[in-house]
């Protein structure tokens, strides 16, 4: 509780990493922990002045840590591929995003 109140009384923007969920102890999604913390930060103080960024890597799926990217996994379109037709893969081992695709941009955005 306090470091959520420090945060609402400190300040202004925060952004929360990725992964929130497998980090937490009861091992939920990131988007439902991005939630969960956002609410418990909004309790304190001048908490609605504070704006909570969520975090979501534009590149790298980390399909691991997103219940969202389930759709993108599916769809092997979506993969950004080099001139060989070659999946190109992060660091962490997932695909990248293919946003050279309008509809792949389209999914991100929505």
């Amino acid at each position: 509780d306090y470091q959520a109140e420090f945060l609402a009384n400190n300040y202004d923007i925060l952004s929360l990493e990725k992964c929130l969920g497998q980090t937490s102890k009861t091992n939920v999604s990131t988007e439902q922990a991005f939630y969960n913390i956002s609410q418990h930060i909004r309790q304190y103080g001048s908490a609605n002045k504070t704006k909570i960024l969520f975090y979501f890597h534009t590149a790298d799926c980390f399909y691991k840590c997103y219940d969202i990217t389930d759709s993108f996994m599916a769809n092997e379109s979506m993969w950004f591929k080099d001139d060989y037709g070659n999946i190109l893969y992060g660091s962490n081992g997932d695909p990248y995003y293919d946003h050279t695709q309008q509809y792949v941009r389209d999914w991100w955005a929505n």
